[in-house]
């Protein structure tokens, strides 16, 4: 067998299988998908869309995708191809049932068919629906190398992630909760895990699962993921407060996921639970705390990266978007549409409307005390946050006093022309007058 690099929904390690024969034209196919012969690689689309019918197809690719080794580049070609594959089904019968709709209203624009059942029948399923269903089977089957929920909580290569988590979110969509009810439960028992990476794993599936909630749903999809809310943020919360405590990148990391999942859950709303004040108080005030955390710069290698690709920056970005988002909804009672929101909107402005502002001022004057350069994005949503609460009587009482060096050490440093500006000013003007003005 050849080793796997993800562990088991049973405990025990799972051996990938040895390749099979039907493997030849595919590794062969993927392999020449890099070919710089344009025959070549025209070749190796046609033959991958003849493997595209046999049943071991999907199963073959999520074989080659985990196996430890397999050249990268080949697991990247094969994860790109199940994406698309698994995004082409999922069309198909989109569009099947979208044109079995279609006659129906025909149908109903006609007038009533002659025998009428007064108790249909359910819709009878299409080849794509089946097909689909068949694929989705073997991506999700327990305790075997081609399941995709394995694989995305154990690969290292964020990559190859990426890819999985484009299948993973259909197949969400399609089958949870009817046709995958042990989703939520097995991923909530990883979290107790004393693997960072593994704990990792998993909150990048509940991201990708929360992210399928950021349009609007039919209500009963809605209140399904609501649901799910109420019974996995208490954990979350927890978890929350453990991460802050370590003084790893992988802390970032996960503190990332943990607000992403946040702001997709209050996307169109407060969900009952964290309308709950009590823990919505908890919820801020630990965002509060990783907005306020220092940095490790200790943590910085040499060269030192681009500011704007560390994690620890990005923590702060997502907390900021989180209390622009409050402050641009319940700054302000008087544009509560309900009462529920009104009484909410009472308590931020009350309880944390100041101290946020405190701490994005307290961040933008870390500019002047540091050698590390705060990167735009995280100065732009605090000074939005500025920007939008200086209309409330709190927040512009607060900053008359300190107008002058506000203006001063802050806003006046950003707006300057810098070397760096001159520079680019000088190498690409188009791209200075894009990126600046």
């Amino acid at each position: 067998g050849i080793n796997a690099e993800y562990g088991p929904l049973s405990g025990t390690l799972i051996s990938v299988p040895p390749l099979s024969t039907f493997m030849d034209p595919l590794l062969w196919s993927l392999q020449n998908t890099f070919s710089p012969n344009a025959h070549e690689r025209e070749q190796s689309e046609k033959t991958l869309q003849q493997l595209e019918d046999h049943p071991a197809f999907a199963g073959n690719l999520m074989t080659l995708i985990v196996n430890k080794d397999v050249d990268v580049s080949l697991r990247q070609a094969a994860a790109i191809t199940l994406k698309n594959f698994h995004k082409k089904l999922a069309s198909n019968a989109r569009r099947s049932h979208n044109q079995s709709e279609h006659r129906d209203d025909v149908d109903a624009f006609l007038g009533p068919r002659k025998e009428i059942q007064a108790d249909p029948s359910p819709a009878v399923k299409t080849q794509e629906d089946l097909r689909l269903e068949q694929v989705n089977g073997i991506l999700k089957q327990d305790n075997s190398p081609t399941n995709i929920l394995n694989a995305l909580l154990w690969l290292p290569i964020q990559n190859l992630r990426v890819q999985l988590g484009v299948v993973f979110q259909q197949i969400v969509e399609d089958e949870w909760p009817q046709a995958w009810p042990n989703l939520i439960p097995y991923l909530m028992g990883q979290l107790t895990s004393n693997d960072p990476n593994l704990i990792f794993g998993a909150l990048y599936a509940f991201r990708l699962f929360a992210s399928n909630y950021q349009f609007r749903h039919p209500e009963n999809k809605q209140k399904e993921f609501y649901e799910v809310v109420g019974q996995v943020f208490p954990t979350f919360l927890n978890l929350f407060r453990y991460v802050l405590t370590l003084n790893q990148p992988i802390s970032a990391d996960m503190q990332i996921l943990l607000i992403k999942i946040f702001w997709n859950a209050t996307q169109h709303g407060l969900p009952s639970h964290i309308a709950n004040e009590a823990v919505a108080h908890e919820w801020l005030s630990i965002l509060l705390e990783a907005f306020k955390k220092t940095p490790p710069f200790e943590l910085l290698s040499s060269p030192l990266p681009d500011p704007k690709e560390w994690n620890w920056w990005k923590v702060k970005k997502w907390a900021g978007h989180v209390f622009l988002r409050y402050l641009s909804r319940y700054g302000s009672e008087t544009h509560a549409t309900n009462e529920e929101d009104k009484q909410f909107s009472i308590f931020f402005k009350n309880q944390f409307l100041m101290n946020i502002l405190q701490a994005e001022i307290q961040l933008l004057t870390l500019a002047k005390t540091t050698t590390f350069p705060i990167p735009p994005k995280v100065t732009c949503v605090c000074l939005n946050y500025i920007t939008n609460g200086i209309r409330f009587s709190k927040i512009y009482k607060l900053l008359q006093p300190y107008m002058s060096s506000f203006l001063k050490d802050i806003i006046f440093p950003i707006l300057c022309f810098t070397p760096e500006d001159q520079q680019l000013w000088v190498e690409n003007p188009y791209e200075f007058c894009s990126s600046r003005i």
